[in-house]
């Protein structure tokens, strides 16, 4: 299941034969990625020059993943920037199958189930299109994971230490997710209150095994190691990108059609409510066993508290708030998982009366109905109705020639550069940052840093002027964010450089001053010209066959789940069966190796090249050292692990 999903995902790039990545958010990931691996994770700047400053807080998630595998494999970030979504959406799918498995002790089959519903579901391709939101991704993947020690730490089983670790990873991947989550998770403990005061006063358990307050030692333990280490190692704070409510009430507007809220609710409510007969005690044998009752009774609290959570978040945008109601709503995993859960129940009704081939029939035309919305969302609305946005090659390589350039004239890099950009298209307010971004991403890191932007006419800059169009009516605002910066710049008579793709007014200009043709596609507004024109650079990629992108693709989820394996052997319940740590696997494997990344970070390991191939070792290593001390420790203390079948 988990193939079928990273195969979905990987589909819509063999549609489009296109190797550079996709989604608005990767190039700003990319040119962050530049600072960490030229100056480590606390060296990422607080400002940039307009558009915006940078998300510094979240400096551990992208550039760790894409920096240490791509010096495993000996290929560059915007291959990693293809592939590392489509892992994180398989480590999600497979990570929430795997906790449904383990808490209602579910057979391999219904795990592979929900895997498939959740890794196909709106919520997960809203999080890879059209924006990709990689570090979500990262973050949902490991705190899913984080579910299952959990579920067991509360169950008073082993568990504490590594739902902490892996809180704490998701939380430096995204620390706003993490603040959601921890809100979710107090929101279980208030719900706890009741029972945990009941089993207190009675003497049933201790204080610190009561649910509540386990749970409320975890989301302090997890907040308290996240904002150590986003302070003390990454010398961050936790930020979050600054949106209109015009911007956001797109996103929504367009968002909700995805989720097919008639449908998909029904079922939910319908999994739902099979969780409550269970948390009972009522339906089959397995519900009347207590460990399971807790475990569908704890589901249905978070569900709750997580539906809940979400709901606030969308009732503040309502009620005029700039809460991006679009990501709470993709945050919503527990309705794929309820969907799935509901889809099983269903199934299980008809059967029960002996119909087993009509109960074949409603799984299989429910997965084919899910499956055709997760099909038509991916590869047909987004695409066609919203538009996806993919790095292009022009502009990628016409940023790689401008630097080329600088460094042959020899400009220095502390030396701001003015690139002059325009658009006449519908959305500048959006469409201009991009183009900054993904400029920024074909510059090495000490140019991004002075790399100014100029909106508009080429010839109205030379004046020293702004250019202002009437039309569209948000030409002027956007040009208000970037002429300030650009006009305390000219006096220094900075160097000025148009760009081809960047520009329209590129061919008119060239027409009119040949001179000033540094290279393709480049001319010097300002600044001098090179005795020869600029040779192109060579330039990084994505996977230029599909056979190469599939081998990395598949060898990403390889190493992250033998990282995975690793440390769920060293750290995981031992309840857990093989299949269910096989599931959890890619999403540990994620979890750790973003910790094992910002501690060889802190300790002076730069994360690019041989470094990051020696930080994936390590990390591998010490799992398998720490996995190989709790079996070996086992095997003194006679605790062999039990067999699936007899408990």
């Amino acid at each position: 299941m988990g193939l079928v999903v990273a195969g979905f995902f990987f589909g819509l790039y063999l549609a489009k034969e296109d190797p550079m990545p996709m989604g608005w958010d990767t190039p700003r990931y990319l040119g962050q990625t530049a600072f960490v691996a030229e100056r480590g994770l606390a060296g990422v700047p607080d400002q940039l020059p307009p558009p915006v400053k940078t998300l510094d807080s979240r400096a551990a998630g992208f550039p760790v993943i894409a920096l240490t595998l791509s010096g495993l494999f000996g290929t560059n970030t915007f291959t990693m920037a293809v592939v590392m979504p489509i892992a994180a959406a398989m480590a999600v799918a497979l990570a929430a199958g795997a906790f449904v498995s383990f808490s209602l002790h579910r057979s391999p089959w219904e795990m592979g189930l929900v895997a498939l519903v959740v890794g196909l579901s709106p919520a997960i391709i809203r999080l890879m299109a059209p924006e990709t939101y990689t570090d979500n991704l990262f973050a949902l993947a490991v705190f899913t994971a984080a579910l299952v020690p959990l579920l067991a730490a509360l169950r008073e089983e082993r568990g504490l230490a590594a739902s902490i670790l892996l809180l704490a990873a998701g939380g430096l991947a995204h620390p706003s997710f993490l603040a959601i989550f921890l809100a979710i998770l107090l929101l279980v403990a208030l719900a706890y209150m009741p029972r945990s005061w009941t089993a207190w006063r009675t003497r049933d358990t201790s204080l610190l095994s009561t649910p509540s307050v386990r749970l409320g030692m975890v989301a302090a333990a997890a907040a308290g190691v996240t904002g150590a280490a986003l302070s003390g190692l990454l010398s961050a704070t936790p930020d979050a990108p600054k949106l209109t409510r015009g911007e956001l009430s797109k996103k929504l507007r367009e968002d909700l059609p995805l989720y097919v809220f008639p449908l998909t609710l029904p079922l939910a409510a319908l999994g739902l409510g099979s969780l409550a007969a269970r948390a009972r005690g009522r339906g089959d044998r397995a519900g009347r066993n207590g460990r399971e009752r807790f475990a569908a009774g704890f589901l249905v609290r978070l569900s709750l508290a997580w539906a809940l959570v979400v709901g606030i978040g969308v009732l503040l945008f309502a009620l005029g708030r700039l809460s991006p109601a679009h990501r709470f709503l993709a945050f919503l995993l527990p309705l794929p998982v309820l969907v799935g859960l509901g889809l099983l129940a269903a199934a299980r009704r008809v059967g029960a009366s002996g119909r087993h081939r009509a109960a074949g029939v409603v799984l299989a035309a429910g997965l084919a109905g899910l499956t055709a919305i997760g099909f038509w969302a991916y590869y047909l609305n987004i695409p066609h109705q919203r538009g996806i946005e993919w790095l292009e090659t022009p502009k990628v390589q016409e940023a790689a020639t401008a630097a080329e350039y600088l460094q042959e004239a020899g400009i220095p890099p502390e030396e701001p550069v003015v690139f002059v950009v325009d658009d006449l298209g519908a959305n500048p307010l959006s469409y201009v940052p991009e183009m900054a971004y993904i400029l920024r991403s074909g510059l090495p890191a000490e140019r991004i840093e002075h790399a100014y932007f100029y909106v508009g006419d080429p010839e109205r800059y030379l004046m020293g002027e702004p250019t202002y169009r009437p039309r569209p009516r948000t030409y002027n605002t956007n040009v208000d964010r970037f002429w300030p910066a650009v006009r305390r710049l000219l006096p220094q008579q900075p160097v000025a450089l148009l760009l081809s793709s960047f520009n329209l007014a590129y061919g008119e200009y060239v027409g009119a001053h040949p001179e000033r043709i540094a290279g393709p596609n480049l001319a010097v507004l300002s600044g001098p010209l090179p005795s020869e024109p600029i040779t192109p650079p060579v330039i990084p990629n994505g996977p230029r066959s599909w056979i190469r992108g599939s081998a990395i693709l598949g060898a990403t989820a390889v190493v992250l789940t033998a990282i995975g394996l690793a440390w769920g052997l060293a750290l995981l319940p031992r309840r857990l069966r093989p299949f269910e740590t096989l599931g959890l696997a890619p999403a540990l494997g994620i979890g750790f190796l973003i910790l094992g990344g910002v501690a060889m970070d802190a300790l002076g390991v730069r994360l690019g090249g041989t470094g990051g191939g020696a930080t994936v070792g390590a990390v591998a290593v010490t799992g398998a050292i720490a996995a190989w001390v709790r079996l070996r420790r086992a095997g003194r203390q006679g605790l062999d692990v039990e067999p699936a079948g007899q408990r």
